[in-house]
């Protein structure tokens, strides 16, 4: 996912599951680009900690792949979503509305 936005400071608003699909879509509200989602497919393992322990936060640190099929979503609250799916989908702002 080196291709995608810069997701620094974006607020996380939901993370659905669809367990029959396989499929985890993540609702990000981005200062530029307006409402977003990355949507994950073929999904076999979230991690979905919410210990916060550096403290309450809501935004985005970073989204990072350490490699094929992992991603992971740090947030500034310390925690790290962990996800393993076949891939992943960024829709924009414009985009979302079509999608």
């Amino acid at each position: 996912m080196t291709d995608g936005p810069d997701l620094h400071d974006a607020r996380l608003i939901a993370v659905h599951v669809d367990w029959k699909d396989g499929m985890c879509v993540i609702d990000i509200a981005h200062g530029t680009l307006g409402h977003c989602t990355l949507r994950f497919s073929a999904v076999s393992h979230v991690t979905l900690p919410r210990t916060q322990p550096w403290g309450p936060a809501v935004s985005i640190n970073a989204l990072r792949q350490p490699g094929p099929g992992h991603y992971e979503i740090d947030m500034q609250s310390g925690d790290v979503i962990d996800i393993r799916a076949r891939d992943v989908l960024f829709v924009a702002g414009s985009e979302h509305l079509s999608a």
